[in-house]
């Protein structure tokens, strides 16, 4: 996990048990994470679909292909 910071939280004498696993433990700690850290708004998810949405259809139409041109790699292909 990158640039982790050692939290210690109590927890039931079973539960400290099952955290001895190292992959348990790093489970648990993605999953803390998650539910901790906050969602992005409605208006950020919806910018990123408007945008990917874009990106797709230009892709679609043949204008990009990863930022680069169709033709001019059709021009250069053909030399």
């Amino acid at each position: 996990m990158p640039a982790t910071v050692p939290v210690t939280l109590e927890v039931e004498p079973d539960v400290a048990a099952a955290l001895a696993d190292p992959a348990t433990r790093e489970r648990v700690a993605r999953l803390v994470s998650r539910a901790v850290r906050p969602a992005p708004s409605a208006e950020a998810r919806a910018a990123a679909g408007e945008t990917l949405a874009a990106e797709f259809r230009a892709f679609r139409r043949g204008r990009s292909l990863g930022g680069l041109d169709p033709k001019a790699l059709i021009r250069e292909g053909l030399r």
